[in-house]
């Protein structure tokens, strides 16, 4: 099976509770191929391979509370990509007779490796850092599945809840 998202954002003058004036845009991208086999009735253990790649560009923000401007952040530019391997264990639950329509949850142990960048500043006047990300998760991810056949299903699910623990 697969996974794959992408979602893009553009702020031109854009406001959000104590944000003001917000302008850049920013990226999401994942890819996720996987495979499981299942070792006996409604049980079944996988591995899952992960690409995900985050990009913000700031152009211009202020910081307002109750009428007070409190800072300004300007020409900040951010960019992380990581790879994970993750080994999950899913039981199913069959919601009909044929078990055509099921529930089922995902619990899952990962290990992320990346790399990110952070700057600020323009022309002569840019100043950042790289850092190296080590990253383990474990997390519970339950879902609902609809099996076209014997070997196909399309899913929906929901990440629950989680324990993530970064080293940068």
């Amino acid at each position: 099976g697969g996974q794959f998202a992408f979602s893009t954002r553009d702020y031109d003058n854009y406001k959000f509770i104590i944000f003001d004036d917000w302008e850049g845009s920013s990226y999401n991208f994942s890819v996720t191929p996987y495979v499981m086999y299942a070792f006996k009735e409604n049980t079944g253990v996988g591995l899952k391979f992960s690409y995900h790649r985050s990009e913000s560009d700031l152009s211009n923000m202020s910081i307002i509370i109750d009428g007070e401007d409190l800072g300004k952040i300007n020409d900040s530019y951010d960019i992380e990509h990581m790879f994970y391997s993750t080994v999950f264990l899913r039981n199913y639950l069959g919601l009909e007779k044929n078990n055509r329509f099921g529930l089922y949850v995902d619990t899952e142990l990962s290990y992320g490796y990346g790399q990110s960048k952070a700057t600020t500043g323009a022309g002569d006047e840019i100043t950042g850092t790289y850092s190296t990300i080590n990253e383990l998760k474990l997390g519970v991810t339950p879902g609902l599945c609809a099996f076209i056949n014997e070997n196909f299903a399309i899913e929906l699910f929901i990440n629950l809840v989680g324990l993530s623990v970064k080293d940068v």
